[in-house]
């Protein structure tokens, strides 16, 4: 039986389909450009805004455009609860003390964020063939864009060391972890768009850009995407060979070792305790988990969530050492999930934690072995899901969702979810006919 037609003739894509591409272009270039350390001050002052205001902007009219598309899937159910919950939460508070406007950031980025992942992207891309389009056009973005900072880096003949922070490759960005996510897209798209593809010319290229940028991750020493492709190649092997049993006991144990991880910065005697190397090793988070999390363990604050004030200044420094303010500021650590509790407390966790089961078991891969036509789809399905996992694991070090900046949310997490959404309802409509 036949499920989804896997190599759909060239179509007209349409106007409003063309636009919204170009909504992803620019909201991926933001995040390109703007954190780049050699941009010069004045310029960096003017445009640092955009990082998140064209993703915000974009969104709204991009779910204008869609509107008479728009369907809510009982995936996505979980998710809206939970920004209906934070924006009551906001509300309430706002009404009770003096907050300034910009209070409602948190809560707007989450909706901007769940209405594109779960309710606008399905409506825009529905068909496989729109995918592939999307996803051409964000390799074709994130190439360009490298071609273009290594023409820069020669004609101002920058030094070499300049490329480098404390030793570990940043490219022409001051953080190499942000630079490892930048590669991490790249491989998490071209992973589904070489499952997408018929092109063995193009299938080639894939897998050498997908080399490079593994390697440009290891040369950054980006812990957090180091584990995120391991875990990536993992989950996609395994699942495109349909072992789910030797899958569980390596998602266990690796689940198991962040488990110790985390455990290891347990209150003994009242006291916080760390290794120091451990804590290195971790970059400080360790402490920086512990001390966000102990300012908000009052009774309340655990079940209704902080004031979602930043902990600290976000900041995008250049290369003359200048640093300029965000505009958009958040409580934000190195670890989604505690960020979400501090923000919104074990009621906003539970739905957000509820929103991702849905997703990760709303597609059947037993559903796929009934036919020699799902061969290809199984393949599609196990890349969007290796890309899942993968981020379901990174950000626990590393707060990539719910958010509009990285170019993970501009181009590989949309990507994944409107493969698993696609999968979801032609398998459903299947069953039904």
């Amino acid at each position: 039986m036949r499920i989804i037609n896997i190599n759909p003739n060239r179509t007209n894509l349409g106007f409003r389909f063309n636009l919204v591409v170009l909504m992803f272009v620019f909201w991926t270039l933001a995040q390109l450009i703007i954190p780049i350390k050699f941009v010069p001050y004045f310029i960096l002052t003017k445009i640092e805004i955009f990082k998140i205001l064209v993703p915000s902007v974009g969104i709204m009219l991009t779910t204008l455009l869609f509107v008479d598309k728009l369907k809510i899937s009982r995936i996505s159910i979980p998710f809206i609860l939970f920004c209906i919950f934070v924006l009551t939460k906001y509300v309430i508070i706002f009404m009770v003390s003096n907050k300034p406007l910009d209070y409602f950031s948190i809560p707007i980025m989450y909706i901007c964020w769940v209405t594109i992942m779960f309710i606008t992207s399905p409506a825009i891309f529905s068909s496989l063939e729109r995918i592939r389009v999307f996803l051409r056009c964000m390799l074709l973005t994130f190439s360009l864009f490298g071609f273009f900072s290594i023409l820069f880096i020669a004609i101002l003949n920058i030094d070499m060391s300049a490329l480098y922070s404390h030793s570990r490759f940043a490219f022409i960005y001051g953080n190499p972890l942000y630079f490892g996510a930048i590669c991490y897209s790249i491989v998490c798209c071209s992973l589904m768009l070489l499952e997408l593809s018929d092109s063995v010319v193009e299938k080639k290229l894939l897998c050498l850009l997908s080399i490079l940028c593994t390697v440009a991750i290891l040369v950054s020493v980006s812990r957090t995407f180091i584990i995120g492709i391991l875990v990536l190649y993992f989950v996609y092997w395994f699942y495109k060979d349909m072992r789910p049993k030797i899958y569980i006991v390596f998602m266990s144990l690796l689940f198991s070792i962040i488990v110790l991880f985390l455990m290891l910065s347990l209150v003994v005697d009242g006291v916080y305790i760390y290794s120091n190397e451990l804590n290195s090793l971790s970059s400080g988070r360790l402490a920086n988990w512990a001390s966000s999390i102990s300012q908000s363990m009052n009774t309340f604050d655990v079940i209704w969530g902080g004031s979602g004030l930043s902990n600290y200044d976000k900041v995008l420094n250049t290369d003359g050492e200048e640093v300029v303010s965000a505009s958009f500021q958040r409580y934000s650590i190195d670890n989604t999930y505690i960020e979400i509790f501090i923000n919104s407390g074990i009621f906003g966790l539970g739905l957000f934690f509820l929103g991702l089961v849905n997703l990760l078991r709303a597609a059947s891969f037993a559903k796929l072995r009934d036919s020699e036509d799902s061969k290809k789809l199984l393949g599609i399905l196990s890349a969007a899901y290796a890309v899942v996992f993968s981020l379901v694991v990174c950000v626990f070090f590393y707060g990539s969702y719910p958010s509009l900046g990285s170019t993970i949310n501009s181009a590989a997490l949309p990507a994944a979810l409107v493969i698993i959404f696609l999968v979801k309802r032609e398998t459903i409509s299947t069953k039904r006919r």
